[in-house]
């Protein structure tokens, strides 16, 4: 539950960026919903998945200790910087692979 909550996390997120990628430059918030108009599948999978998201955290919250649910989130860091390489061509450096394999081995240590 903890893997699809992060993803449908790290995918609305994922929306959300290339959705604003897409929009002109800030320049108020008529501009901005004239975007979320045109790109309404970017933005509504946005919503979508974020509230699902959401939905999914507080059942998590409600019948799982804190100590636990809350640093398996961490899986959705994994997602968002593969995610990041993937749709955005950002580098994977030796730095962030070390990182996200320490917080995976500690996520996996305190969920046993």
């Amino acid at each position: 539950m903890s893997l699809l909550q992060s993803v449908l996390l790290t995918a609305g997120q994922l929306l959300f960026k290339l959705a604003l990628d897409k929009a002109a430059p800030y320049e108020g918030i008529g501009k901005l919903w004239s975007c979320v108009k045109r790109d309404w599948y970017m933005w509504h999978g946005c919503w979508i998945s974020l509230t699902v998201a959401t939905l999914l955290w507080a059942y998590i919250l409600r019948h799982f200790p804190f100590s636990v649910a809350y640093p398996l989130s961490c899986i959705s860091f994994l997602l968002g910087i593969i995610a990041g390489a993937v749709f955005f061509d950002e580098q994977l450096s030796a730095n962030k692979i070390i990182g996200i394999v320490v917080m995976m081995i500690g996520a996996f240590i305190i969920a046993k």
